[in-house]
């Protein structure tokens, strides 16, 4: 069986690529052998297979996986996976690996571009550092560019109210800010906050920088902000409440299974006394647990918040509360996407077929291409040299562009032995000389020798 060196270009016997380099090993899938060094395995095609969930990568549960895979058909011009230390453990032993019983249907990601683009991924240098209010230590994946960020601050202060507020009741909304009215002085003062290019200040300018705010956080909901985890550091959010939700009914979010579609951004706490704070005292206040389903997008907002002792994180707009259980005053919901794609995004996976490994031996391919020329039969010698798959060949293969010398051994360059054998072949050419003839006496004057009867006779 040849293989193909993708070194030197050419394809060459199986033995024989082996013995060129300790490095050099032999990969067979669908009966085709394919060369491949060791020297080029690096770990920047290790894998890890995706975890999605709504949609979403789930990024720390598929980097924490134990189960990390190896792209080796990018040598070998596949689509094909194997596990990695599956592949580790073969290649202690063996030279010679086949690819068996493909499995179709995962998607997978590379774990270094996982670990380049996921803020958090790896984990703190210390436990102190979590939760920390200064964000660049926090352990979570919480990007936003200055922009975003200072549109969110502006949110957790005072667009907040008429960012909620047009989307709770956009008709009343638009009744009241649709119009070229002169906007009054307090938003005058709050739209110079937000845009300083604003040079008109009526009620249709200031609907449109809150329509755009509202655009802008949406992206950043789907593009930048972390998808939520159960590894996640915080398992529960609390939100106070002086009244209860209304669910899709029309009525309060009271029975058990009961659901309320949620229109605007949501503000909560991690911490439960933030959340009490806000609900107060009074027959109607409400304290809810809130859990987040994996796959739903948050954001952290302790670099844009004003009151940092708030703790304070946002949830995205149109969504799904669930009441799942009550206990007096407080109440426990779940939250989740009111569409499965309704956050989805690229995720950085692609489907790669899986394949299992299994160590071959250079008899195994002998024997496989016998089979197929029944009247040849296999020579002791022959057996003896595919008993091992590693062990080396009478003599090495030398480089392009040289000869082994039949009697020195030793490799020398093509033009050296053409330039010594061409002596030899003009030799073994040139017929024996012939003994040379006896010179005659030359003829009388006047007279010619017969070249017949070889006799002087007279000129005519």
């Amino acid at each position: 069986m040849l293989v193909y060196d993708p070194i030197n270009l050419e394809n060459i016997p199986v033995a024989d690529y082996l013995e060129n380099d300790a490095n050099n090993i032999v990969i067979l899938l669908n009966k085709k052998a394919y060369g491949v060094n060791k020297a080029l395995f690096m770990f920047n095609n290790e894998m890890k297979r995706c975890i999605i969930a709504n949609n979403a990568l789930l990024k720390k549960k598929t980097y924490e996986n134990p189960d990390t895979f190896y792209n080796i058909g990018y040598f070998i011009g596949k689509k094909v996976i194997v596990n990695q230390n599956t592949l580790n453990d073969v290649l202690k032993e063996h030279r010679v690996i086949e690819l068996t019983s493909k499995t179709s249907g995962d998607t997978y990601i590379n774990k270094e571009l996982l670990e380049l683009t996921t803020i958090g991924i790896l984990k703190p240098p210390s436990k102190n550092s979590v939760g920390n209010v200064n964000f660049k230590y926090a352990y979570e994946d919480v990007y936003f560019d200055e922009l975003m960020s200072s549109i969110l601050k502006e949110y957790s202060l005072e667009m907040f109210y008429y960012i909620n507020r047009s989307l709770i009741n956009p008709e009343l909304y638009n009744q009241q800010f649709n119009n070229n009215q002169p906007l009054n002085y307090e938003l005058v003062e709050l739209l110079k906050k937000i845009s300083k290019s604003v040079k008109k200040f009526n009620n249709i300018n200031f609907k449109n920088a809150v329509d755009k705010m509202v655009i802008k956080i949406d992206k950043g909901f789907i593009e930048a902000a972390p998808r939520y985890e159960k590894t996640y550091i915080h398992k529960v959010f609390y939100r106070g409440m002086k009244e209860k939700y209304i669910n899709t009914d029309g009525g309060e979010l009271e029975n058990i299974g009961d659901t309320a579609l949620i229109l605007n951004y949501t503000s909560v706490s991690s911490e439960y006394d933030a959340a009490k704070n806000f609900a107060k005292s009074g027959s109607k206040a409400i304290i809810y647990k809130i859990y987040l389903e994996e796959g739903l997008p948050f954001i952290n907002m302790v670099s844009n918040a004003v009151f940092e002792d708030e703790k304070e994180y946002l949830l995205p707009r149109n969504i799904i509360f669930e009441l799942i259980s009550k206990q007096g005053k407080e109440y426990t919901i779940l939250a989740k996407p009111f569409k499965k794609d309704q956050f989805a995004i690229k995720t950085g996976c692609f489907p790669i077929d899986f394949y299992d490994i299994k160590p071959a031996t250079l008899s195994s391919i002998k024997s496989k291409k016998l089979s197929s020329s029944p009247t040849k039969v296999k020579s002791k010698a022959d057996s003896a040299k595919s008993k091992d798959n590693v062990k080396p060949v009478k003599s090495k293969r030398c480089p392009n562009g040289m000869v082994r010398n039949k009697i020195t051994k030793e490799c020398v360059p093509k033009q050296n032995i053409k330039s010594k054998a061409k002596p030899k072949a003009k030799a073994k050419a040139e017929p024996e000389p012939k003994p040379p003839k006896t010179k005659m006496a030359r003829c009388p004057k006047g007279t010619r020798r017969n070249p017949k009867t070889l006799l002087c006779v007279p000129k005519l």
